[in-house]
């Protein structure tokens, strides 16, 4: 069974076959679980039979063994591709989604929270310059 038959592409061309699209801007969700259980994220390129990236040199994966649980996985373990730029100390417990991921538009959507927070600064701060302006003009 293939849960995904086609190729996906960004409007570029660049394919984001089994990698998918990293953001501009990361907003890092805190998490509250058990100290010393980091939980590996499940995607698309963890799948046996999944489609490979075929514009993407291949790497490692990063994907668990088949028999493996996601919280087995040992704190502190290194993982091929965890290396990147900004990442968390040694050490540290990495940002990384606990349990099913929120229902987008919810009010358990972090980044959607944040991203509305942040429009509604820039309002009030557009009425306050408004309001000076008037007052001064």
């Amino acid at each position: 069974m293939r849960l995904t038959t086609s190729r996906y592409y960004t409007p570029s061309g660049r394919s984001i076959q089994a990698k998918g699209i990293e953001p501009d801007v990361v907003v890092d969700q805190p998490i509250v679980s058990p100290l010393g259980v980091v939980i590996h994220p499940r995607s698309e390129a963890d799948l046996r039979g999944h489609l490979e990236n075929d514009q993407e040199p291949t790497t490692p994966a990063t994907a668990l063994p088949d028999d493996a649980k996601p919280e087995q996985v040992q704190p502190g373990a290194a993982k091929p591709g965890d290396a990147k730029p900004g990442a968390t100390a040694p050490g540290a417990q990495p940002a990384a989604p606990v349990g099913n991921p929120p229902v987008p538009g919810s009010d358990e959507d972090y980044q959607l929270q944040r991203a509305l927070e942040l429009l509604r600064g820039v309002a009030l701060f557009n009425r306050q310059r408004d309001n000076a302006l008037a007052l001064n003009g």
